[in-house]
């Protein structure tokens, strides 16, 4: 077995835990015994996996997030046996290269029924949100995901408003990037408790893969000009 052959879990150890990873692998490489070094990385990746769960339970993260897209690219999820990373997300100067959630009460309470008139003129932004997922489609899909099925060191998040307010703050119309880590990159999931008694939406996003057996279920609603009744039927 080669040493540099080391699991996934024990990658992320080193990108999450630098200093303990390096010292480790000196450590154990020293010995020249790779089946060590695999198997203690592995376990410090465990009990890092755990630590980070804690921590993400008592930041305020909800049981269940829910990936809204259309029909159409939920049956092409069930084709592929992953999803993808948002498209329009991906290239645009103000997105994560990630999947995209939301906390179904942080939706339906603090999206809905809310109107940024200086960043997005008369528009309701949780019907906003519907119509960007399914514009000229059958309809709109609503995925549930347990958050408990996640990796905890691949979930981020970001104050809707906020990374909006940042991206135009930051934007150099020279290069037409954003400098702004924030947007770019969102905030660990242990800064969400800042925002629980907030008025913010917030977005989740996720930077690792997510396939058909980790969906709980999934509601559908047929394509409407009434994007509230849309979300309703999803949410309701």
């Amino acid at each position: 077995m080669n040493v540099s052959k080391i699991t996934n879990k024990a990658i992320n150890v080193i990108g999450e835990l630098p200093q303990i990873a390096g010292k480790t692998v000196s450590s154990i490489t020293q010995e020249n015994n790779p089946e060590k070094l695999t198997s203690t990385l592995d376990c410090l990746a465990a009990n890092a996996v755990s630590a980070v769960n804690m921590n993400a339970k008592k930041s305020n993260l909800p049981d269940f997030i829910y990936h809204i897209t259309s029909k159409e690219n939920y049956e092409k999820i069930l084709k592929d046996g992953k999803m993808k990373i948002s498209d329009w997300e991906a290239n645009s100067g103000n997105g994560c290269n990630g999947i995209y959630f939301v906390d179904k009460e942080n939706f339906l309470n603090k999206w809905l029924n809310r109107k940024e008139t200086e960043l997005f003129g008369d528009t309701d932004i949780g019907e906003m949100l519907m119509l960007w997922t399914c514009k000229s489609t059958d309809g709109s899909v609503a995925i549930k995901i347990p958050t408990s099925k996640l990796n905890p060191m691949q979930l981020r998040f970001r104050p809707y408003l906020q990374a909006c307010r940042e991206s135009i703050e930051t934007f150099d119309p020279d290069t037409l990037k954003i400098d702004s880590k924030m947007v770019k990159e969102g905030l660990p999931i242990d800064d969400l408790i800042k925002y629980k008694n907030s008025n913010e939406p917030i977005e989740y996003v996720y930077f690792g893969e997510i396939t058909p057996d980790m969906f709980l279920g999934c509601t559908e609603t047929s394509f409407s000009e009434n994007m509230r009744e849309m979300i309703h039927n999803l949410f309701g």
